[in-house]
């Protein structure tokens, strides 16, 4: 549908400018433009418009809802061995988006720090995997689950595996953790 609307407009802008009818085709250019707009992603009338729709977004909530937890980060999650890091999964909202906050656990001070490395984690509507986005140290993370464990599979921009490739993408698995806030790990003290 979007390569057909795409090519629709595209023609449809050609002819306009091409016979120098703009004035006499605006109002057909714009009522073309809100049709397209009313339409669904199967091109059929749908209740939203375009910006708005949330067809896919129960589905997305579905899908998203079983990675929510607090997880502890194996211990070198980043090249680092030793290193204590907690990445927590919010609820999604009700648009199918939630929110990842990363904290790495400062072992010198035993707090954790605030404000938390934040991204979000969502639903890639054309192969149903999930996305983390935005955590500079699990950049384009996809993430899958394993009975209590989550699979996390990320650009190794820090080389963590010390092969000297950092165009790479590497896994590693957190453990889920049976506790209901951040607070309640470590010394539960923030910094």
């Amino acid at each position: 549908m979007v390569a057909i609307t795409k090519h629709y407009l595209k023609t449809l802008l050609v002819m306009i400018f091409k016979h120098r009818l703009f004035c006499k085709l605006r109002s057909t250019l714009l009522v073309s433009v809100f049709v397209l707009s009313a339409c669904d992603s199967e091109g059929l009338d749908s209740v939203g418009g375009g910006a708005g729709d949330t067809e896919g977004n129960a589905s997305d909530v579905a899908l998203i809802s079983p990675f929510q937890g607090i997880y502890e980060l194996p211990s070198a999650w980043n090249g680092i061995e030793g290193d204590i890091a907690y990445l927590v999964i919010s609820a999604p909202s009700e648009t199918g988006v939630a929110t990842a906050s990363l904290y790495d656990y400062d072992e010198f001070e035993n707090c954790l720090p605030e404000p938390p490395n934040t991204g979000i984690v969502v639903n890639d509507v054309f192969t149903n995997r999930v996305f983390m986005n935005d955590i500079l140290q699990l950049e384009q993370a996809i993430l899958a689950l394993a009975n209590q464990l989550l699979l996390i599979e990320f650009n190794d921009n820090n080389d963590i595996n010390s092969n000297s490739n950092t165009n790479e993408r590497v896994q590693i698995s957190a453990t889920r953790l049976a506790v209901a806030l951040i607070t309640d790990v470590g010394s539960g003290v923030t910094c």
